[in-house]
């Protein structure tokens, strides 16, 4: 089973300290005692969430041997013990487990051991003297105070969802089997759900159907097939759904794996997220993508099963790293870790430079050396960052998102610049040694900046005032508004960075973009590389592609050949969750991608100009064949039948020209 510390933007934590074990404080007991007026109970400690943030599970290999409390290094792919429950009988059986927060930011971990619910850490258990409804169950999670629970739904008859309220109040109330409001029957998916995560609507719809603010827990089946209760106002199982899984993985054996450990990432306000599943088999640990529509069609509830269906409506999801085998696991986290972008960044300070201003961009002569623009203060500033100005008669500001405040905090005014050169296209440059630089299109030119200079390529670009720009590698691709102006063309200037950069031109280009496929037009757009998952399910595999978003959230994605071309694009109608779309339209002027180093992780963002707020793109993004677009008949150039999906994620400031830019790591 698996449990994790919640807390957290995004998705497990890659370079966590190496993991110790928890330090409690109070002594062993050699099995869950009920507590009586003669002894007192023990008091389980709360779990190192700040050392151990990677996703926690509670397995073990054999029956006759002590369950293992394991941490995940991701950086390494190895499980790292914690400790061992040898304080139990080799008998005694431990599933369901979760994580229950204290409300002042303690978690500690919680599960269903010898049929009772007790917290738990490494030397002893804190439990309930009420028995559970099911004496071995393997589901568990926790919202709040209540612990929810189930024994192997899809598995030996119908199964029910139980729940206790008030778990660490003074009456505890254990909920029966005739409370249940339905129960789910076997056929409905491939064997059975082994874990659930709790999951709250806090201010994101992450389930697109007809109940705002609501909660759900949800589970995946032996084939991918995710099953999503839903929860009343007042906490009761009240119906669920069955969404068929479509799984990115080249290695899928096309068989079916137990899933027994389930993890949650969470920010604190619910405004980001991210789950995961282990497969029992040793398959790995995969990724579930949000939002999930589910069509009030969809949703099951009562006892008359045979009339309970599966939902046409489908689940995304991809391989994100590799999992233990075991013959029984269940996981845990802590809610609230690392993740893209970062919540509790250090406050803001303009970057430290080391050299001398320049009041406009310069060529390189044999008479005066060109200056090295200084690298951006990652450490400091991972969060979205932004190159905007409000008016055309002030300096561009080079700010940075406050995401626990809403608030932009000022790095530096460009205020060395002539007030009419046009600044645009901005991204970073990675120097391969863990340091990036800002780079952007400077009155026309490819220039390296920072907070006091411009460092410049002699050469002019093929647009002056392009306003996307993105870099992978040493290859900077630009554009000029795509969608609006006439037919339009990808860029791309390679080497930049070395002695020959080679500046592609007008007639390089392999495809034009036309008017009409999209709302007025793409203003930025981010890189995106299949090093490790296939982000774009397609027909083309370890491929890399430019991003971005049109006006109505129509997704542009521009496929690059393998070496570094656009060759063709894909225009994907956009679905948003969010309740207060206005219906209009409005510039996205600043794309973010945060990816892992060997990008098995990905999440991309993007902020609108008129202040709607920052969008998330969710991945993968599936692109048919026939959806790809490619040469100059654009009369034959077509908008694709699949979507993709986002959703409002947070504040942006209104400006009338902006541009972002990121630490991607």
């Amino acid at each position: 089973d698996g449990m994790n510390c919640p807390l957290g933007a995004g998705a497990p934590p890659e370079a966590q300290p190496s993991p110790q074990p928890v330090e409690l404080v109070y002594a062993p007991t050699p099995q869950p005692q009920e507590e009586t007026d003669d002894e007192p109970q023990y008091e389980a400690g709360v779990f190192d969430c700040d050392h151990h943030g990677n996703p926690v599970q509670v397995l073990r290999e054999d029956d006759d041997e002590p369950y293992r409390v394991v941490e995940l290094d991701a950086s390494s792919g190895e499980y790292n013990l914690l400790y061992e429950m040898d304080y139990l009988d080799i008998d005694t059986h431990v599933n369901a487990v979760a994580m229950h927060s204290d409300g002042n930011g303690g978690y500690t971990a919680l599960a269903s051991i010898g049929g009772r619910v007790c917290l738990f850490d490494e030397s002893g258990t804190e439990c309930l003297a009420e028995a559970l409804e099911v004496s071995k169950p393997n589901l568990g999670a926790v919202l709040g105070d209540v612990f929810y629970y189930a024994k192997e739904p899809g598995n030996g008859g119908s199964r029910r969802i139980y729940w206790v309220e008030d778990i660490v109040g003074e009456a505890p109330v254990f909920h029966k089997h005739d409370d249940a409001l339905f129960e789910i029957p076997t056929g409905l998916f491939t064997k059975s759900v082994l874990d659930f995560v709790a999951i709250d609507e806090q201010s994101v719809d992450w389930v697109v159907d007809d109940h705002d603010q609501a909660s759900y827990l949800v589970g995946l089946a032996q084939r991918f097939e995710v099953l999503v209760i839903r929860l009343s106002t007042s906490g009761e199982p009240e119906a669920y759904a069955v969404l068929p899984g479509v799984v990115d993985w080249e290695e899928d054996p096309g068989d079916n794996s137990p899933f027994g450990a389930a993890f949650a990432y969470h920010s604190p306000t619910w405004n980001s997220l991210e789950t995961f599943f282990a497969s029992n088999e040793g398959w790995g640990i995969f990724e579930l993508h949000w939002p999930l529509a589910v069509p009030e069609a969809c949703w099951n509830t009562g006892f008359e099963t045979d009339t309970h269906e599966v939902c046409a409506s489908t689940a995304n999801l991809t391989r994100w790293h590799d999992s233990e085998e075991s013959s029984s696991n269940d996981g845990m986290n802590c809610p609230l870790g690392a993740g893209a972008p970062p919540e509790a960044q250090p406050s803001p300070q303009p970057v430290e430079l080391v050299y001398a201003p320049t009041p406009q961009p310069q060529e390189e002569t044999d008479d005066e050396p060109q200056y090295e623009a200084g690298v951006f203060d990652c450490d400091h500033h991972g969060n979205p960052v932004q190159v905007l100005r409000e008016d055309d008669d002030e300096p561009y500001r080079v700010v940075e998102l406050d995401a626990s405040s809403g608030e932009y905090n000022l790095l530096y005014e460009m205020d060395y610049l002539d007030i009419d050169t046009h600044v645009n296209a901005v991204a970073m440059h990675s120097d391969g040694n863990g340091g990036y630089t800002a780079l952007a299109s400077i009155g026309g030119r490819v220039c390296l900046f920072d907070e006091s200079g411009t460092e410049c390529l002699a050469e002019a670009l093929e647009v002056s005032k392009p306003n996307l720009g993105a870099v992978l590698g040493d290859v900077f691709y630009y554009a000029k508004e795509p969608g609006n102006g006439g037919s339009r063309r990808i860029y791309w200037v390679e080497d930049i960075v070395g002695e020959a950069p080679v500046f592609h031109k007008h007639d390089d280009a392999l495809f034009e973009i036309p008017t009409g496929l999209f709302t007025k037009s793409v203003l930025d757009f981010v890189a995106i590389d299949e090093q490790s998952v296939d982000w774009v399910v397609d027909d083309h595999d370890q491929a890399s592609y430019l991003v971005g978003l049109a006006q109505r959230f129509e997704v542009l994605v521009i496929r690059l050949s393998t070496s570094g071309e656009p060759e063709a694009y894909a225009v994907l109608p956009g679905v948003v969750d969010w309740e207060e779309d206005p219906g209009d339209n409005s510039p996205f002027g600043a794309a973010f991608a945060y990816h892992s180093p060997t990008w098995n992780s990905l999440e991309t963002f993007f902020a609108s100009n008129e202040g709607w707020g920052i969008f998330e793109l969710h991945w993968p993004l599936a692109v048919p064949e026939a959806c790809w677009n490619t040469g100059f008949e654009t009369d034959t150039h077509e908008v694709c039948a699949s979507t993709a999906n986002l959703t409002r994620w947070h504040d942006s400031e209104e400006s009338s020209s902006n541009d972002g830019m990121n630490c991607p790591l």
